[in-house]
């Protein structure tokens, strides 16, 4: 499980609402039945998160390859610092303690 924590941003910018739009497809591109189903619920549970969000291996993959891919239309600090947040996000240590006690 991995934990990202957003950056502060202007009250106008949700970084969850950054994150979940660099999951559809790219330009000239269109998202298959099985992307869906991949990346609807982790769209869902960045819109919900305030000031930070835990998401399962899995999915903090697919989310990591989609902010490395997505081609952002300008240069920006606060888009830059968002996508910088999902890529160093690190492991939820209590998670992975509690999984080794469950062993």
């Amino acid at each position: 499980m991995r934990v990202i924590t957003f950056p502060k941003l202007p009250d106008n910018l949700k970084a969850g609402d950054i994150l979940a739009s660099a999951l559809g497809p790219g330009p000239n591109e269109g998202v298959t039945y099985a992307q869906m189903a991949i990346r609807l619920p982790i769209a869902q549970k960045l819109k919900k998160a305030k000031a930070s969000i835990k998401l399962e291996d899995a999915e903090w993959t697919e989310l990591k390859g989609c902010v490395e891919r997505t081609q952002w239309l300008g240069l920006s600090e606060e888009i830059f610092s968002i996508c910088q947040a999902v890529i160093d996000a690190p492991l939820d240590k209590e998670k992975d303690k509690q999984d080794a006690s469950d062993e």
